[in-house]
């Protein structure tokens, strides 16, 4: 995706236990922490009107995201499905992240070696992301994470393809925003196009109906263009 009105098309289940997903852009955020408020900085301003904001899945609960998402001002909440890291603070190389849940990836269903030139190419972004389509074309999630266990060679990793979890979020709070939750693939295109500059000058997603019985499959698009 580009700043220059690229579309990216992804899909994404609604949570049927929360309000309709809203018709019309709405601009588009993303929080870099998985379960605290965003900063003002990842916000848009008031003047950009509606928004949705990304969170990523994990340390805490869909309900405890909904009521950040909500206290942030947001419109609606979608939460992708990113793979979890216990070493994932500034400054720690890719190469000594590990996974908070060793079985949210699978090497059976797919894998490769990343060579110690290989893990220095990788940002912490890149690994937190997810590694699209680097273990095989039997990895139905498209999406690797670096597991743990005994390295192959001296300085690798290995990196296995991620669970493809297709979640209807169970929210419980009274009064909930709409929301959506997206599969590692698709996490990783929206986190893509959330996270590329310029955001504030105008990413804009849009939900449609993509068919299946009572509204709960979606297809949302990111359209990111040059002003609003």
């Amino acid at each position: 995706t580009t700043a220059g009105g690229a579309n990216v098309s992804v899909s994404l289940v609604h949570a049927t236990s929360t309000p309709a997903l809203p018709g019309g852009a709405l601009v588009l955020a993303a929080a870099a922490a998985a379960c605290s408020a965003p900063a003002p900085s990842e916000l848009p301003p008031a003047s950009a009107g509606a928004f949705a904001l990304v969170m990523r899945r994990g340390e805490c609960s869909f309900d405890d995201k909904m009521a950040l998402a909500a206290g942030a001002g947001a419109a609606v909440l979608v939460v992708a499905d990113t793979l979890s890291y216990n070493s994932s603070a500034a400054g720690t190389p890719p190469a000594l992240m590990e996974l908070s849940d060793p079985c949210s990836v699978d090497c059976a269903e797919g894998e490769v070696v990343l060579n110690a030139s290989r893990l220095d190419a990788l940002s912490r972004q890149d690994v937190l992301n997810g590694l699209v389509a680097a273990c095989g074309s039997r990895c139905a999630a498209g999406v690797c994470g670096l597991a743990g266990g005994v390295p192959p060679l001296p300085g690798a990793r290995r990196a296995c393809c991620a669970e493809d979890a297709r979640l209807d979020m169970g929210i419980t709070l009274p009064h909930p925003l709409p929301a959506a939750f997206l599969a590692p693939a698709a996490a990783h295109t929206l986190l893509s196009a959330a996270t590329a500059e310029p955001i504030a000058a105008g990413a804009v997603i849009r939900f449609s109906q993509s068919g299946g019985g009572g509204g709960s499959k979606w297809d949302g698009s990111a359209t990111q263009i040059l002003a609003m």
